[in-house]
């Protein structure tokens, strides 16, 4: 018998030879008996060791970053009491450029402490995004004062 037999016409009409496959073990659509198929338990225990590695990936420097966030967010809310003067509704409010123009050197990055503010619920404005220059006149209202 040879290797190959006769197979079938593409648009073009080249013709295409087929391989035959090799043997299958018998009775290969049988499924497997519950609870041995080694796929499935392959599946399982990789999962199981993804789940492990991330409750592994916690690093002692992520709790000190964060108490290093929150530390400059307390700055901001100290810094929008002295900067700022009250709103309409009674809360401290202060313009993004004012607050940029005098915490230059205090902050970092004033834009990603503004945003930790903002979803921690201290502070709100109104823009999606802090550029200096175009958003100079965006207010920043004190939610939550200092302790």
């Amino acid at each position: 018998m040879g290797l190959l037999h006769w197979g079938f016409l593409n648009a073009r009409g080249a013709l295409f030879a087929e391989v035959p496959h090799r043997r299958r073990r018998r009775n290969a659509t049988a499924a497997w008996p519950a609870g041995s198929d080694p796929q499935a338990r392959t599946a399982g225990r990789l999962a199981n060791k993804q789940q492990r590695r991330r409750a592994q990936r916690r690093h002692p420097l992520d709790e000190m970053n964060q108490a290093q966030v929150d530390h400059e967010v307390l700055l901001l809310q100290q810094t929008i009491v002295k900067l700022g003067a009250p709103n309409a509704d009674g809360r401290m409010a202060v313009s993004f450029g004012v607050l940029f123009a005098e915490t230059q050197d205090v902050f970092e990055a004033l834009a990603g402490t503004l945003k930790a503010a903002k979803k921690a619920g201290v502070v709100a404005y109104a823009s999606p995004l802090l550029l200096k220059g175009t958003h100079d006149k965006v207010d920043i209202v004190l939610l939550v004062p200092p302790p």
